[in-house]
């Protein structure tokens, strides 16, 4: 649901940025700048808007405004989920993992003392690398794309977070 939620609202701000820009009012791409200056534009430049236009790019505006609310609220509700659930009390110290990742992962993974290995549970969760072997030379081929795509984009943007943290630390 989260997932459809942030598509949703990446439909919306595509739309209204798309619209605007048919009026030569550019936004830019970035979520967090489009939010602040979307409404200083459709106030400051509605003169180039045509009679309708404004209408529908405030209409546009509330549902944004209605999935992000959405959307906080039910990140309000997973980060207090992973207050509670003891598992996810035990992955958000790792770096790269909040409480959406966390409760998802605790989630997706259940009962962790049912899963010995720690590769068995990399690969039951598709996070292991592809692997090609002929007369006995394996070659890999880089990462699969199975298992939960949710919780893989999680773990790419948790990574990326992880590492932008560092860089600036440097």
């Amino acid at each position: 649901i989260r997932a459809r939620l942030i598509n949703a609202r990446t439909a919306l701000v595509n739309a209204s940025r798309g619209l605007l820009n048919a009026y030569g009012m550019v936004l830019p791409q970035r979520m967090a700048t489009c939010r602040a200056l979307i409404v200083d534009k459709l106030e400051t430049d509605q003169a180039k808007l045509t009679p309708r236009s404004p209408e529908v790019c405030w209409q546009l505006y509330d549902e944004f405004r209605a999935v992000e609310q959405r959307l906080a609220y039910d990140d309000e509700k997973l980060a207090a989920r992973g207050q509670a659930h003891r598992a996810c009390q035990r992955l958000q110290p790792i770096p790269g993992i909040g409480p959406v990742s966390a409760t998802a992962l605790s989630a997706a993974i259940g009962d962790v003392t049912q899963v010995k290995p720690g590769r068995q549970l990399a690969a039951g969760l598709g996070w292991g690398p592809r692997e090609h072997a002929t007369g006995g030379t394996p070659r890999w081929l880089g990462f699969r794309k199975r298992g939960n795509g949710y919780l893989r984009n999680l773990w790419v943007h948790g990574a990326r977070a992880t590492r932008r943290g560092i860089e600036t630390q440097h």
